[in-house]
């Protein structure tokens, strides 16, 4: 040109094409990043609920009957007594004789230690044969290792040839609570849990 020369058009154009194009892949990009982060997001509440539903799945319930030792109640107790998703647990005192004559209000029951403890036994027994049953000689703080033993022999040979006697698990258990992280309440603790979070033995008919 006789002007000089001229600015060519194409150059200016194809810019403008390539920052549009830019754009339009920021815009993309931007699209999928969202639509990730959302698929990321429903996936990571999806996880915590079925950890949730997990964890709640595995919670269990355990509601504890303390029956009234008083005779007066004695006829109300089969009416709480069932077999279904139950686990019993017999208590004996080592601090008295096995074969030492109730005291106290019981006193004229003309039952021993070692009568009323199978009484027990026996009514769980006829209430529910399937039931298991934890023995746990409580009290073994009160007296000296010799007598705990000679004690402890005297339960254990009681329990021979008894209906029940396939009933109890964990044999007897020795416990105290006066003694801190006591093994034998560790033990009843364990034995609970195994018998009603997975039960082998209990009916569920």
């Amino acid at each position: 040109s006789p002007y000089g020369p001229t600015q060519s058009v194409a150059p200016v154009s194809n810019r403008r094409q390539e920052k549009r194009a830019e754009a339009a892949a920021k815009v993309a990009a931007a699209k999928e990043k969202k639509k990730a982060d959302r698929k990321r997001r429903i996936a990571e509440a999806a996880a915590r609920n079925a950890a949730g539903a997990k964890e709640q799945k595995s919670l269990k319930v355990v509601v504890i009957f303390d029956m009234a030792g008083q005779r007066m109640y004695y006829h109300m107790h089969h009416v709480m007594m069932t077999e279904e998703r139950t686990f019993y647990v017999v208590c004996i005192s080592l601090a008295e004789p096995p074969d030492a004559p109730l005291s106290g209000e019981d006193v004229n029951s003309e039952m021993s230690c070692i009568e009323n403890f199978h009484y027990w036994l026996g009514t769980i027994h006829a209430q529910a044969p399937h039931a298991p049953i934890a023995i746990v000689a409580t009290k073994s703080d009160l007296v000296s290792d010799a007598v705990r033993t000679e004690r402890m022999a005297e339960i254990e040979r009681s329990l021979v040839g008894r209906p029940y006697l396939s009933q109890i698990v964990g044999g007897v258990i020795v416990a105290s609570s006066t003694e801190p992280n006591d093994p034998g309440i560790k033990r009843i603790k364990d034995l609970v849990q195994a018998n009603l979070i997975s039960p082998p033995t209990i009916c569920d008919r």
